[in-house]
């Protein structure tokens, strides 16, 4: 359970324990499946004004990095561009060990902007696992609401806090 939660395998077949020599030690032996640990996918294009005005770039990037320096910790970036006023940026930190817990935690950042509003939204939350292919979150979720994103406030922004929890 320990090996499978690391992040750092899909698949974790059960030890087995090899002959004992005679001074008492023995060798142990797990089959695994190691997880393709990054990804990146993306495209990028401009887009020319109309009638000669300015044009912008327009894209899609996604960058995933499962393994950090083999730690099993998780990064994950993703950048949207759609038009002028309209992008869309997400960020994801996951730690499978939260100091000397047996708990696993994530962080994220997600940001949204569209003609007339802007959405950002910060969460976190923790992982138990209770027993085998059995876990427990809870996580925590901080949203506002922008419903200008000239930024001149003619309309107060939302607040709101959200908690989940999850079997």
């Amino acid at each position: 359970r320990v090996l499978l939660r690391s992040g750092l395998f899909d698949v974790v077949g059960e030890p087995t324990l090899g002959p004992q020599a005679p001074t008492g030690e023995a060798d142990l032996s797990v089959q695994v499946l190691e997880r393709k640990a990054n990804r990146v996918e993306g495209a990028v294009g401009f887009v020319p004004g109309a009638d000669g005005g300015r044009g912008y770039l327009a894209g899609r990037l996604d960058l995933g990095l499962r393994n950090l320096a083999g730690t099993g910790r998780g990064v994950w970036l993703q950048w949207e561009h759609k038009g002028p006023s309209a992008s869309d940026v997400a960020l994801r930190y996951d730690e499978p060990w939260v100091g000397p817990t047996p708990l696993a935690g994530r962080l994220r950042l997600h940001l949204n902007q569209r003609p007339g509003y802007t959405v950002a939204e910060v969460g976190s939350g923790v992982d138990y696992d209770v027993a085998d292919g059995v876990s427990t979150r809870i996580e925590g979720t901080w949203t506002r609401v922008s419903p200008d994103s000239s930024g001149l406030r003619f309309a107060p922004a939302s607040r709101s806090w959200r908690v989940r929890f999850g079997l």
